[in-house]
């Protein structure tokens, strides 16, 4: 009777670690879609920076273009 008892609490034991390793794994699939959803914006802000920086250096170079054409008619 005993070594039934044992059977039975060795496989419990093993179906609780099983649950406990598909948790960690569920878990651990959630936190990979959260980093790459993370990932996935941050390489879009970068991409809206960068353009962002483009156009006001292009506006830069036009202000600095139309100030110097006004110095030089004046």
């Amino acid at each position: 009777m005993s070594k039934a008892v044992g059977l039975q609490e060795r496989a419990v034991g093993k179906r609780g670690r099983v649950y406990d390793a598909q948790g960690a794994a569920s878990g651990m699939r959630s936190k990979v879609a959260l980093f790459l959803e993370v990932r996935d914006n941050f390489s879009e802000g970068l991409r809206f920076y960068m353009s962002l920086q483009e156009a006001i250096s292009h506006l830069a170079q036009q202000v600095g273009d139309y100030s110097m054409t006004r110095q030089i008619q004046r």
